[in-house]
């Protein structure tokens, strides 16, 4: 199955396991990818700059519904085509100080996260 996963991801930009019984942290993903989808899985880590860092063409990725445990990371206001972000109940702490940068940010879900806190920085509009 694992080798189907990689041969699949050498030729497809899209990597979508979302209601699976996939568990453990998320690896450093492949630099072309466009599309991910991990939501409502038992992942419950990996949630970090080195997982996301170089995807210059992840335009949308759906997050929602995992246990991450930690604070949204920084690299997402670098990713240059992303468009889409959703990471509700997602079990997300911290504040919005990641989402300075978003260059094309046209969706972003973050809702049922009781973690949150702080204000709406004023880059936001």
């Amino acid at each position: 199955f694992f080798l189907l996963i990689i041969f699949y991801l050498s030729f497809s930009a899209r990597l979508y396991f979302q209601a699976t019984a996939f568990a453990g942290s998320l690896v450093p993903l492949p630099p072309n990818l466009f599309e991910f989808d991990c939501s409502f899985t038992l992942i419950d880590g990996g949630l970090t700059d080195q997982t996301f860092t170089g995807l210059n063409k992840l335009n949308w990725a759906l997050l929602d519904g995992n246990a991450y445990n930690s604070s949204v990371p920084r690299v997402f206001g670098s990713l240059p085509e992303l468009e889409f972000l959703f990471i509700s109940d997602a079990f997300i702490s911290g504040d919005l100080s990641y989402m300075q940068g978003m260059p094309k940010m046209i969706e972003h879900w973050i809702d049922v996260n009781t973690g949150l806190s702080g204000q709406i920085p004023s880059f936001i509009g």
